[in-house]
């Protein structure tokens, strides 16, 4: 039975990703365009794949949305990059480090996709890698410059 995209979003925020999973069902056709209701909700399905470790899974979801026309490049929807974030997130997971960084520069700047190339810069110093310091760096000063003037300050009393 298929759920609406308001139920489907109440599923998500109770962290009930199973029932995301069974509520949106199998909707692989294409959509007409990004704002068709269908591509929340397989992009809802995608997404909860991931939260339960089913990588993989949430990696065909995510192909079968960043494949559709509409979301090429990624950074024109929301959606699109979503779904290009999913993908990162879940060549990640699965060790393969240039592949989410081939998918990461596709996309533009953002707190979601920051915390991401910091997770693979951790991840690669852990492996031995050098890591380029000025790349670090880029990383810091672009979150910081996306955080409130005001909690700059307070972090900064408190050095």
């Amino acid at each position: 039975m298929a759920l609406t995209l308001q139920e489907i979003r109440g599923l998500e925020t109770q962290g009930k990703y199973r029932e995301v999973i069974e509520g949106v069902g199998s909707l692989r056709d294409t959509p007409d365009d990004s704002n068709d209701e269908r591509v929340q909700l397989v992009l809802a399905r995608a997404w909860a794949h991931y939260q339960l470790g089913e990588y993989g899974e949430a990696e065909n979801w995510g192909k079968s949305i960043a494949s559709w026309p509409a979301f090429f490049p990624p950074a024109t929807t929301e959606v699109g990059e979503s779904a290009w974030r999913l993908l990162a997130h879940c060549a990640e997971r699965r060790g393969d480090l240039d592949q989410a960084e081939v998918l990461l520069r596709e996309l533009p700047t953002s707190t979601a996709r920051d915390n991401l190339w910091v997770t693979i810069l951790v991840k690669r110093q852990r492996n031995g890698e050098v890591i380029e310091a000025s790349r670090a760096v880029e990383l810091v000063l672009a979150a910081q410059s996306r955080a409130p003037t005001r909690l700059l300050m307070v972090i900064s009393s408190t050095m």
